[in-house]
Order: structure tokens, then sequence, then C-alpha cells
């Protein structure tokens, strides 16, 4: 076990390149005398190649229920209790915006997009049209334009010749998928103050429903669309903080604290606002606790755990840090995959988002 344990530290190692530090390591008392340094000052060794850093799955919450007019009431509460306790004008009027929007059923949330439904029922059909699929793709500019980049990408020798080409090339189950992230792409992921939050939510949950749909083998359905949405509701905690006055603003860690608490139970708010199913609401409002989702979601819950955690540590892990996901994932029964195959599955859609983005960006 030590030694399966030191590949995957050294696996984890290789993703990322922080410079080796120097601490300074002081004297135990109550040691063996013989293992202690003879001097009484403190000596220098090697520090660790990663800092520690508390895993991010364990910072979020959970709703009550999977009843979303339960789940407002409750978390209406909890904010007014919060706002009582606030001297700050900034955060309470802060918290006050945030409980104006999760108080309607609407969540302020544009409509899930038109094209991402129209395209999920067309290929839910036993044989598609191609010539239905491609006039559907047609008539949405910026789904073209990220079918056209997929198709054009570095894995393929050449440009598609066309868009007939294009689609056939990466096949209906990508095509579905890319459709699905139109919501991820709408104003909504805009957001002052806070978009380099509101990105890293977004870039999160594609890769999360992509290592989803690794780990289950389903390439679309409800598991992917749960792991794109699981942070969504941190979108309206940073929408809520976003204004234009600094002597507004309140304060930063209240914000992400809020963030960190509530977006599982804002998120099932806003899959309940977007109609989608409700397997994909319990999925994303328990996602922290699996355990604890409701029985048609805990497969859902389960995957998407599994998923978020492994992405937190790939992330972490390019980051210098350590968070101890690898050992949470092995500590899971019946894991159908190795949970360093699982990490590593992460990394490498963390580098293929990372090459996409350059791709588009150039």
């Amino acid at each position: 076990m030590r030694v399966w344990f030191a590949r995957c530290w050294k696996r984890l190692w290789s993703w990322s390149s922080p410079e080796k530090g120097r601490a300074v390591l002081e004297v135990l008392p109550g040691k063996d005398v013989e293992s202690q340094p003879k001097s009484e000052e403190a000596v220098e060794v090697q520090a660790p190649a990663f800092e520690l850093f508390q895993g991010p799955w364990e910072l979020g919450g959970h709703p009550s229920c999977a009843d979303p007019d339960t789940v407002r009431t409750e978390l209406s509460r909890e904010l007014y209790a919060l706002c009582d306790r606030r001297s700050n004008p900034a955060d309470r009027e802060f918290i006050e915006r945030l409980i104006r929007v999760v108080g309607t059923e609407k969540l302020d949330f544009p409509p899930f997009p038109d094209v991402a439904r129209r395209l999920d029922r067309l290929l839910s059909r036993p044989d598609p049209s191609m010539f239905q699929v491609v006039k559907l793709v047609e008539q949405d500019p910026a789904l073209l334009r990220r079918v056209w980049l997929q198709a054009s990408s570095v894995n393929f020798s050449m440009p598609p010749s066309g868009l007939h080409h294009a689609i056939a090339r990466i096949g209906f189950d990508a095509l579905w998928r890319i459709g699905m992230t139109v919501c991820l792409h709408s104003a909504v992921f805009r957001v002052r103050g806070y978009q380099e939050e509101a990105d890293h939510a977004r870039v999160h949950g594609i890769v999360a429903a992509e290592l989803g749909a690794w780990i289950s083998g389903d390439k679309r359905g409800e598991l992917y669309l749960a792991g794109l949405l699981h942070d969504v509701g941190k979108l309206l905690v940073y929408r809520a903080a976003s204004v234009r006055e600094a002597k507004d603003r309140p304060a930063p860690e209240l914000v992400h604290r809020l963030a960190a608490q509530f977006h599982p139970a804002i998120g099932l708010l806003a899959v309940h606002a977007w109609q989608l199913a409700d397997t994909v609401a319990g999925g994303v409002g328990f996602h922290h606790a699996p355990e604890l989702a409701p029985e048609e979601a805990q497969s859902v819950a389960e995957t998407l755990w599994l998923a978020d955690v492994a992405t937190h540590t790939a992330e972490q892990a390019r980051l210098g840090r350590e968070c101890g996901g690898l050992a949470a994932i092995e500590s899971v029964e019946s894991l159908s995959v190795a949970p360093a195959a699982l990490i590593e599955k992460a990394h490498s859609l963390l580098v293929q988002h990372d090459e996409s983005r350059a791709a588009a960006e150039g």
C-alpha cells in the first residue's frame, strides 16, 4: 500500500511545479533524545512538495430535503438570521439581495437555453436526422462555433470540410454535451468583481461533468447535466455580491463563505427553476452529502461526489497543494475505477480545457 501511495503521490507531484521550499521544524518535547538534534535551536529541513489544503468538498453544505419549497423557506430563514447578526450595512444589503433572489421561483435566471432543449429532444430519437441536426446547430452561432472548434482540434490532422463533416467527426454524444454547456456561456456567468470565481465554477462544472460521464460510462444524460450545474448556486451568490461602488461591497470572506455553504441548496432551486429532472436537482443539491440524497438521485449524487473530489484534487495539485482527495476517494468501497486513475483523468480533462481555451483565444 505504501509503495502504491508513493506512486500516486509522485504522479500528483508531476502535475505541478511548485518551487521547492525550506521550512523550519522546531524540536518537539517528549521525543526520543537520540532522535533529536543536539542543539535546542530550530533546524531547517526540506519542506513537503505540497502545502496542505483543506478539501473544498468538505466546506460545502446541503439542503435538508429535496423539496424546493421547503428548501427555499429554510434557506431564507437562515439568511435572515445571518443578516440580523451583521453590523456592516454593505454585508446586510448583500444578504438582503440574496434573500430576494432565492425567495422567487425563477431566481432571476435566464431560461434554460432553448437550443439545448431542442438538441436534447432531437438526439433522443432512435435515429436522428443529420439534416435536422445540422440545421439546428446552424441556428445558434455560439453552438456552431464550439462545434467547429472541437472538430478542428489538435486531435485531427485536417479541419472539417463543412458542418456536416464536423458533426460526424465529433459524434452525436459530444455534440449533445457541447449543447448542454450552452447554459454555462450565458450572461449569468459574467459577474463584476467575481469573474475569476465565476469562470472557475464554469470550468469546474464542465470538467466534473466529463469526469462523471467517464466514471459511469454514460456519455450523455442526467449525470452529465448535474455535473455541469453542481456549482451554479455560487453564481447567484456572486451576482448578489456584485456592486459598482467600493463602499457598497460586502466582505469577500462573507461572500465566499456563503457561496461554499449554500451553493448546493441554491443550485437545487436553480435546477427546479429551469424545470430539469428531479434526479438532476437531487444530484446538484446533495453532491457534498450523497448519502442524504433522495433514493432516485443517490447514484447521481454519489458519482458526482467522486467527480467533484477528483476535480478539486487535480486543481489543487496544479497549485502545489495536497488536499487529501486521494485518501477520500480511496475510502469509497466498490469503486469501479482506481483512485489514482480517476484523479489523473481529471487532470487530463483540465489540460484539454486549457488547450481548447488557448485555441479559441488564438
